[in-house]
């Protein structure tokens, strides 16, 4: 009987009523004014007032994501979504309190500080929400200047960034003064703290200072950040519980993980790390048949255009901070380099973002140089199939705040983030590498220690930085590595493995081993999906025409590749020479001009001919060249005949250091025949 039920049916109606559909607005990047786009979202206060802050909540967090996105806009503008927004979460407008209007003249916090908002909201069960929503960096130098402030002041390594510090203590104390004037006690109150990018490193210092003042119970504090850079040192939080944080990030985004967590960098963000998913981290195929559509139908509502990956995954991050500590060891060495970086950057953002008002002058000169520009990026895009394009789009897109709300909104929690780590191999030395896929394809190839840009397939990374080459792998596919080097010796090859998390940082990084390729034998070893899960290299060694084969199937013979290199030669006779050589390192053919330093204007020599490269051991090689060397007196005796021709032949031992760049010493022998070339001109 239908009374029966009823019970039944009121048991389900307190989890329910306060649950409620709400159409949010957002500013579009349409290039259109007044442009909005409607994304309903789910918003239930029992997230707030029966739930937990350590539990992550993806609807909690979508609403939040709507929030950071909304803090972009022009809050005086016609639109006023972030208003807006507040008034449909149920917020009166005299309960809605802007910081948009910043005097970075101020004295002591200067650059420091950030456009925000607070807003409060009284619930059903009686308590109180308040929203804090923290912008992050506009077209501003002020901000800019602040966000690479890691410790000016002392310009020594700290606890916490400068930069961010400071802007979250002045709106930390802006938040006490929004709870005295409204009257919010501390015990009955909650807080739904977000922001996206330095928004969202001050969010999370924020979330850090109100949980350890004492004042406010961490169970009420809910923060939600979204590409937040790195904030402070491992040590700054070590023991401490925020497990209330919920960082989310991008692994393509290189802004997450600066500044860097490596070698004698310590920085780092307390709390959860949420990484999206990525091309690394999918099936392969399912990214764009499945994923790349579903992330498209919200950012084309967006930005009027699709979403630009880069489809390398965490490559990109890694390899920027790679480049940072390696060049910079610590903190201290960064502010202590003559080159004074920070001041130089400085004046960078200062030219891209001008104070209001003040408009960047182009003087005839830049303007040349700017259309020079264009026509080398015109050229380049057309050789790359619209490379440079392409990038500049997907450097956008990977800290865009709108591509994190397109991931957000286009999936469910157990979706969209994954934890799935991957592999760089770095390699180090004179070698020819080459990478294929499950396929059999080759992804990358190496040669003379040379990387091929041209042979690098998507989705692997490889990238040259002083001193290696690191390979990038992700750990959804198979792949096989193959090293070898055409010398006649065996070469020591220099493998190391690093495994990276799902968020872009180093995990841990295998011993170097070495390997010894020649001619006669290659080293190979699977990568990739079993990466992950080793502690040490497995090579094999592959010999006689197997390997061969193997390396012929990777191209991996430098010894065909042909290649334009200049010469210049100086000889114990105070000869000096100039000249090319074009063709292979098994055949290539040469010409030089050469005079006498000691005896200028008397005559010059013409040699042309051709030689031989044989690699000996790692960058050590040996030329065997041939030339017939015409020489011609300009200034004569009357005995001596004008033109000469002296058969030569050069013995050379060559030193490979800087791939291309080559030293050499030899011997020139020079060959009189009598009655031939006996009067040859002494050059």
């Amino acid at each position: 009987m239908f009374y029966k039920k009823i019970p039944l049916l009121l048991f389900f109606v307190p989890l329910f009523a306060f649950s409620e559909r709400i159409k949010f607005s957002l500013d579009t990047e349409t290039g259109e004014e007044e442009t909005v786009v409607t994304v309903p979202l789910e918003w239930n206060e029992k997230w707030i007032s029966g739930g937990t802050s350590e539990t992550y909540n993806h609807e909690l967090a979508r609403v939040a994501c709507v929030l950071s996105d909304s803090a972009y806009c022009d809050v005086e503008g016609t639109t006023r979504s972030l208003v807006s927004n507040y008034v449909s979460l149920g917020v009166k407008k005299s309960d809605i309190e802007l910081h948009y209007d910043i005097n970075y003249d101020a004295p002591i916090i200067g650059n420091n500080q950030a456009a925000h908002s607070f807003a409060n909201v009284h619930l059903k069960n009686g308590k109180d929400l308040v929203f804090i929503v923290i912008r992050g960096t506009t077209r501003n130098a002020n901000e800019w200047i602040s966000n690479i402030n890691i410790s000016d002041t002392s310009r020594t390594a700290q606890e916490i960034h400068e930069g961010f510090y400071y802007t979250e203590l002045e709106i930390h104390k802006e938040l006490i003064y929004y709870l005295l004037t409204h009257k919010l006690s501390p015990e009955n109150t909650s807080f739904l703290i977000t922001g996206h990018s330095r928004g969202g490193a001050v969010a999370n210092l924020l979330g850090q200072h109100m949980s350890d003042e004492g004042y406010f119970s961490k169970e009420n504090i809910y923060v939600y950040t979204f590409a937040a850079p790195n904030i402070a040192s491992k040590k700054n939080y070590e023991g401490r519980d925020y497990n209330f944080i919920w960082n989310i990030v991008n692994p393509e985004d290189v802004v997450p993980t600066v500044p860097p967590c490596r070698e004698g960098w310590d920085y780092n963000k307390p709390g959860h790390m949420l990484s999206l998913f990525s091309y690394w981290t999918v099936t392969p195929g399912l990214y764009e048949k499945e994923y790349l559509p579903k992330i498209n139908s919200w950012f084309n509502k967006f930005c009027a255009r699709d979403y630009y990956p880069f489809k390398i995954g965490t490559f990109i991050p890694s390899i920027i901070t790679r480049g940072l500590t390696g060049f910079y060891e610590t903190v201290d060495g960064y502010y202590a380099s003559r080159l004074r970086v920070s001041k130089k950057i400085e004046g960078l953002f200062w030219k891209l973002f001008p104070a209001r008002g003040k408009e960047l002058d182009v003087d005839e000169e830049s303007g040349s140089a700017s259309r020079l520009f264009d026509k080398l990026a015109a050229t380049f895009n057309e050789q790359t199939n619209g490379l440079l394009d392409y990038s500049a789009f997907a450097f956008s897109d990977m800290h865009s705040c709108k591509t994190y709300l397109s991931f957000m909104l286009s999936f469910d929690e157990k979706t969209v983030f994954s934890d799935l780590g991957s592999s760089q191999i770095v390699l180090r030395g004179n070698y020819d590498c080459a990478v294929f896929n499950s396929k059999g394809d080759v992804v990358v190839r190496v040669l003379d220690g040379i990387l091929q840009f041209s042979s690098i397939r998507v989705p692997v990374g490889a990238m040259y930085v002083p001193g290696v080459t690191v390979i990038g792998l992700p750990a959804n596919d198979d792949f096989t590595v193959v090293i070898s080097n055409d010398s006649l010796l065996p070469t020591i090859i220099s493998v190391a493995v690093e495994h990276y998390d799902s968020a872009s940082y180093l995990v841990e990084s295998f011993h170097r081993i070495n390997m010894y390729p020649h001619r006669g034998m290659v080293y190979t070893f699977s990568a990739g999906k079993i990466t992950l899960s080793q502690t040490e290299v497995n090579d094999k060694k592959i010999r006689s025409k197997p390997a061969r084969r193997l390396a012929d199937a990777g191209g991996l013979n430098p010894g065909d590749v042909f290649r334009i290199q200049p010469e210049i030669n100086f000889n114990s006779d105070f000869n000096f020479g100039y000249g090319m050589r074009f063709g292979t390192r098994k055949l290539y053919a040469g010409f030089l001009l050469g005079h006498s330093v000691t005896d200028l204007g008397h005559s010059v020599d013409l040699s042309l001919g051709g030689g031989h490269q044989e690699s000996l051991y790692g960058g050590i090689m040996f030329d065997m060249e041939a030339y017939s060397k015409i020489t011609c007196a300009l200034s004569k005796p009357e005995e001596v005949s004008r033109f000469n021709l002296v058969p030569e032949l050069r013995l050379s031992l060559v030193y490979k250091q800087f791939h291309r760049v080559q030293f050499f010493a030899g011997g020139v022998f020079d060959f009189k025949i009598k009655d031939f070339n006996t009067g040859a001109v002494k050059i």
